[in-house]
């Protein structure tokens, strides 16, 4: 099986420089496609991680958790996460211990204060479109269209391929 993820994605991760408030930024300035791409790639690849590791720890909500932290740690942390079975395990020891983001979650913004960098979109979506990002994202991702959604949003992008089995 192969995985995806956008140039574009890991590119909006990185210039957040881990700031919830640049992250909101960026993310508020976006159409409704864009901020559902968004989180579509985001779920997507932790949906995909978590799957690969499934001896980690059986208690599914915990592994997503895991996986969502893992793709806010940026590219570098999730290529090295995703090939090396090793390097996961060592990563969700750490992860045990400490599971706080090492993003800066703290904003004198009231409605994104505290929230995690996974769900800023979510948030951001219900202030800007008053609708639950939540559901469309499930929706695409369970009917098996999140490929679908993509082709109609992206142009000549590059995509990071990774492979498993």
């Amino acid at each position: 099986m192969k995985l995806y993820i956008s140039e574009w994605f890991w590119k909006i991760l990185d210039e957040s420089n881990s700031s919830i408030d640049d992250l909101f930024e960026t993310l508020s300035d976006m159409t409704r496609e864009q901020i559902t791409r968004f989180q579509l790639e985001w779920d997507n690849s932790a949906l995909e991680m978590m799957s690969i590791y499934e001896d980690f720890h059986h208690d599914h909500f915990n592994r997503m958790e895991f996986a969502r932290w893992v793709v806010s740690k940026g590219k570098e942390t999730f290529d090295q996460a995703f090939s090396n079975r090793d390097y996961s395990k060592e990563l969700y020891k750490k992860y045990e211990v400490d599971s706080s983001s090492h993003w800066n979650c703290v904003s004198s913004n009231t409605d994104i204060d505290g929230t995690p960098p996974e769900y800023l979109s979510q948030k951001i979506f219900e202030l800007k479109f008053d609708e639950e990002l939540s559901d469309i994202v499930d929706d695409s991702i369970n009917d098996g269209d999140f490929d679908g959604f993509i082709d109609k949003t992206r142009k000549n992008e590059k995509f990071f391929e990774y492979e498993y089995s």
